[in-house]
């Protein structure tokens, strides 16, 4: 979506974060034709727990969803933020997310997605603990560059 929505000609889109630095987006060739890799420069490598360790249960009651709502939890920058991966099923645009219980574990990012069907994934970001209750990540414009 982001190429044909917003770059239909270019190679690479650029993202900047506020605090990881750039990440991108680039069209590369894969076994089924044509497929996205994903530069993110999240810091040290994640840790897969189960949905039911400390953090997906945090997660759950503060996104007023069940533990069993959650395939997989992720952590990474040491433990202190995750991904959280939701069934197809959780309405995840819909879910009223209390983010102040968020904290302090994790004390960082929550990032809370889910695959959509197909090549589409759902994904809402949570960052309470630097000010930012949810990032507004889908109204904004990406960067476009194509050298």
């Amino acid at each position: 979506m982001l190429f044909t929505r917003f770059a239909a000609d270019a190679s690479t889109i650029y993202f900047d974060t506020k605090t990881k630095g750039r990440l991108s987006a680039s069209r590369v060739a894969s076994p089924n034709g044509l497929g996205i890799a994903l530069t993110l420069p999240l810091g040290p490598a994640t840790t897969a727990v189960g949905p039911s360790h400390e953090i997906g249960a945090i997660v759950a009651r503060a996104a007023g969803i069940n533990v069993s709502d959650i395939v997989e939890v992720a952590t990474y920058d040491g433990g202190n933020s995750a991904v959280v991966e939701l069934k197809p099923s959780v309405p995840l645009k819909d879910l009223a997310v209390d983010t102040g219980a968020l904290t302090p574990t994790p004390a960082h990012y929550t990032i809370l997605t889910q695959a959509a069907g197909g090549n589409r994934i759902n994904s809402r970001v949570f960052v309470p603990s630097m000010g930012i209750p949810e990032d507004p990540v889908v109204s904004t414009e990406p960067v476009i560059h194509d050298p």
